[in-house]
Formats: structure tokens, sequence, C-alpha cells
């Protein structure tokens, strides 16, 4: 008599089930890369408020928002340290763009809780409210560096700049978006927050510090009408990337910042962990496939090489 199927043949079964459900979930992540990548299409940005905040907003990353968000009709307001780099900024995106532009100057790295008070100040009562506050401003290493040779100076000027920023910045524009119930927080990360970085330990360190920040607090705000993201780019042909200007050239894999803002600004509202640029989304799936001991070594002999050739340089 059949007495049910024979020990064989039931693990090929439950063999070829879990097949088909590796499958189904590859199949559906590959979709799911498609359409975010190329069909899904931004937000409409002045349905969150008026106003796009960008901290950091003088160089690389931070200008090409600003420039990018304008270019989208959207106020925007630029916060950076150098009083001369904001009013060149805000020259060329007043000339460029029909859209009102405010600069603050100011010190991320030093200010002081009246520093925030004051800052506040400015930021509420902006007719139609803000949009989006993009947390960009962000200090790294001099070059690749052991961590007992990292000065406390810059190790301070990291988590500031980095974290402590971000959370006040944070803290100063949810209650006006809370109370319109509309609006996003984004927050800039890097890759180097989800791999290990050796010789950049504290700066991979705050940028893990800014995903677990933006995940928990996206979670927090639910029904608010209040998103908060962690936009993570890989290498971007900047000066925080690649100091060497002649060496700072754009590329596929790395693209000229006003490329990235573009991808940024169309995934606001969407995903708390997004890489918007798509280029980088896969560099992401394939080292993070690879074997974490595989990646390591590469990472060690890389930095270690950055850090041989930084000091030389400066013995020369």
């Amino acid at each position: 008599t059949n007495r049910g199927m024979a020990p064989n043949e039931m693990a090929v079964n439950a063999l070829a089930a879990l097949g088909l459900l590796v499958l189904l979930k590859g199949a559906y992540q590959v979709l799911g890369f498609l359409y975010t990548s190329f069909l899904r299409g931004g937000q409409n940005l002045k349905k969150l408020g008026s106003w796009v905040v960008v901290t950091g907003a003088t160089d690389g990353i931070g200008k090409a928002l600003a420039m990018e968000a304008a270019k989208k009709g959207m106020n925007v307001v630029i916060i950076s340290r150098t009083l001369s780099k904001l009013q060149d900024v805000e020259k060329e995106i007043a000339d460029k763009c029909k859209v009102k532009v405010i600069s603050i100057p100011f010190d991320f790295s030093s200010a002081s809780s009246s520093d925030y008070a004051s800052l506040k100040t400015k930021l509420t009562g902006l007719e139609g409210g803000i949009a989006v506050l993009y947390n960009n401003v962000g200090v790294s290493y001099e070059h690749a560096e052991y961590l007992t040779d990292v000065s406390e100076e810059r190790i301070a000027s990291i988590l500031e700049v980095n974290n402590a920023s971000m959370l006040k910045m944070t803290r100063l524009v949810l209650p006006e978006m809370q109370s319109r119930k509309k609006g996003a927080i984004v927050n800039i990360g890097s890759f180097e927050g989800n791999i290990n970085a050796p010789f950049y330990a504290v700066y991979g360190a705050s940028k893990a510090f800014v995903e677990s920040f933006s995940k928990s607090m996206n979670v927090e705000l639910r029904g608010t009408g209040v998103c908060v993201q962690n936009h993570v780019p890989h290498y971007v042909a900047t000066k925080m990337a690649i100091p060497n200007e002649k060496r700072r050239k754009g590329s596929f894999m790395t693209p000229w910042p006003n490329q990235w803002a573009r991808a940024s600004l169309a995934c606001v509202g969407y995903e708390s962990y997004c890489t918007p640029y798509w280029p980088h989304a896969l560099q992401a799936a394939i080292a993070l496939s690879l074997p974490t001991w595989l990646v390591d070594n590469m990472r060690y002999k890389q930095s270690k090489l950055v850090r041989s050739i930084a000091l030389r340089k400066k013995q020369q």
C-alpha cells in the first residue's frame, strides 16, 4: 500500500519549494529595482510645502540639491559656514531660477544652543512651509588614518557635524511639519555606514548612526504625514570624496553632484532607506552579496594604500 511520500521524494519537493521561494524573492527584488529606478518617477514636492532647506549647501551634493530643487520651482534655504560662498550660490540660483533664496551663515561644528534657537526663528513662519529638510552637511577624515592618529578635534567635529547637527535640525523643523501633517526629512548617509570602514572608522560609524536614526524616526512618525529618509551615495565627484581636483571626474559609477541630486529628489517621500542613483544600488547589491572577509580585505588594502599616498604627499 502507498503510505505517503518516500523520504527522498519529500526532500526533493522541499528543495524545489525552497528554490521557488528564492527565485520569487529574486524576481521581486529585480522588479522592485526596475520600478523604483526607471518607472516610478518623483513626487510633486510642492504638495509637501514651498521650501527646501539644505545644510552644507555651498559645495558638492548640497549645492547641487539646492540648485536642482530650485529648478523644480521650490524656494530654497541654503545654510553653510562661509557667507561669501553662500552669496555666490544664492546669486547663481537666483540667476537661473525664478525662486526665493534665503542664505543663512551657520557653523555646525561649533554652534551653541542659542545659535540653534536663532536659526529656528529664521526658519519659522516660511510661507507655504518647509517641504524637505536635507541634513547634508558633513565632514570626514583628512585622509585614511589609524584611529590613534586622528586628532581629538577631528573626531569631535565628525560627531558634531555628521550626527548632532542632524538631530538638532530634525527637532528644529519637526513641529512645523507635524502641524501641517506633511514634510520630508532626508539625511544624507554613505555606503561607508553599511560596510566595515577601516582607516575611516569614526566616519563610517557616524554614517551608520545616520541610518539607524533615520529608520527609527520614520517608524516613530507613522501617521503624522512626515517621513524620515536616509539617502545613501557611494562615490560622487565631490571635493570631499575626491580631494584631488585633477582626478575629480564624473563617470557612470561616480556621478557628478547634480546627477546624484536629481536622483535623490526623485526619491523624496518614498522608502526610508534609499540608494537614489541606480548604478550605486547595483554596486551595493554586489558588494553586500560578497563574503564579508573579502570586502574587508579589499577595503583594508585600498585604504592603507590611500593613507600611504597621502602621507607621502605631506612629506614632499
